[in-house]
């Protein structure tokens, strides 16, 4: 039996949209021969879901100690919309050799959170079209579209105030201990958006006779999956962007430098009650000989409309144009005129280097997210 389904997304051959927009499209059938079919549905829906695995020992009666598998899940749905194109009841009906098109519209609620795939849980938009079949299996395809929230940082004013976080630092103990050691971090702001590059300083103030090895600044990603019923959550730390400094050979010395925002999702810690997005800039800083690391994080958000502000004499016209343009051909804000937005695609498998995990109280995960 011959069946082929295409699922097309009109004006936007990326699938890319903003919430609160409108998906337009058509879902096509392929048939080389006639079928006996129920119905004909088409389904839109967008979803979080979350799961992990907890490892729990309990005790049976006979005081022996049983080792035993807890998962935490849970779900929540943003809309779900269903059309059936061809209904029977309990009729069958022949479905006919040839092409079937099936146009579909759904106006995406304005609140949804951004498309999002991390180890242990999952934001998802899908357009799906379902033959039904009388005593046999029914027939599906779905395609995946993305949905980016928007996030303008004019709207967040203390984002453009400077931060600054230092930390110090003393070796050995007792009679011995060290005079101190001070790493500093500083930000111009903390709003950015993808394609913005991140203007840092690191400055180290060592009267210690340690050395520092290596200095670190990494921009993690935070997604904080939560169970609702038992209040269960387990959080993970991507790191998206890194640069390593170092080694050094004076005691005193400042780091200035600049790290450009890769593609990735905006801060959402309200859209979505099971998955919750946020970020943060890391500075890592390791010494010679057996010490603990010295670690300075600042959370910083990430949007996708930048200050009006940081545009150099871009009107607010010209730039809501700009943005309109980018929302029309599905292509993500950038704000370097001269280099090539960023695709979203890119944005949804984030984790360029090893992920940290992270859960309270700490445990360690045996198994990635599954597949439903």
């Amino acid at each position: 039996m011959g069946i082929r389904f295409e699922v097309i997304y009109d004006n936007n051959p990326l699938g890319i949209y903003y919430a609160g927009q409108i998906v337009r499209g058509r879902a096509i059938i392929h048939l080389k021969e006639n079928i006996a079919v129920k119905g004909v549905k088409l389904r839109m829906r967008g979803y979080a879901k979350v799961r992990w695995d907890d490892n729990a020992v309990s005790t049976d009666p006979k005081n022996k100690a049983v080792v035993g598998e807890y998962y935490r899940s849970d779900e929540e749905r943003f809309f779900e919309n269903t059309t059936e194109c061809i209904h029977t009841k309990d009729d069958v009906t022949d479905l006919a050799a040839g092409t079937h098109t099936y146009t579909f519209e759904c106006h995406l609620p304005p609140l949804c959170p951004s498309t999002f795939e991390g180890t242990y849980g999952r934001i998802r938009y899908d357009t799906k079209i379902i033959i039904e079949r009388s005593l046999m299996f029914n027939k599906s395809h779905s395609m995946e579209f993305n949905v980016l929230q928007m996030l303008d940082l004019n709207s967040l004013p203390i984002l453009r105030i400077p931060a600054k976080m230092e930390v110090m630092k003393y070796f050995c103990c007792g009679p011995c201990i060290s005079k101190p050691l001070i790493i500093s971090l500083g930000l111009p702001q903390t709003g950015y958006v993808s394609g913005e590059f991140i203007h840092f300083i690191i400055k180290v103030v060592n009267s210690s006779s340690t050395m520092v090895r290596q200095v670190r600044f990494v921009l993690n990603l935070i997604a904080l999956y939560s169970e609702i019923r038992r209040k269960e959550t387990w959080s993970e730390k991507i790191p998206i962007a890194k640069k390593d400094f170092g080694p050094f050979e004076a005691d005193d010395f400042e780091i200035k430098d600049t790290m450009r925002v890769p593609p990735t999702p905006p801060t959402s810690e309200e859209h979505c009650k099971v998955i919750k997005i946020s970020y943060e800039i890391e500075v890592t800083a390791s010494y010679n000989g057996a010490h603990k690391s010295s670690v300075i994080s600042i959370p910083i958000t990430i949007g996708n409309v930048p200050f009006i502000a940081n545009l150099n004499g871009v009107s607010e016209d010209t730039l809501i144009g700009l943005l309109n343009n980018r929302i029309a051909t599905g292509r993500h804000f950038n704000l370097n005129f001269e280099m090539p937005s960023p695709s979203y695609k890119k944005a949804l498998y984030v984790k360029t280097l090893k992920p940290t995990i992270k859960k309270e109280p700490l445990f360690i995960p045996r198994y990635p997210f599954y597949n439903y």
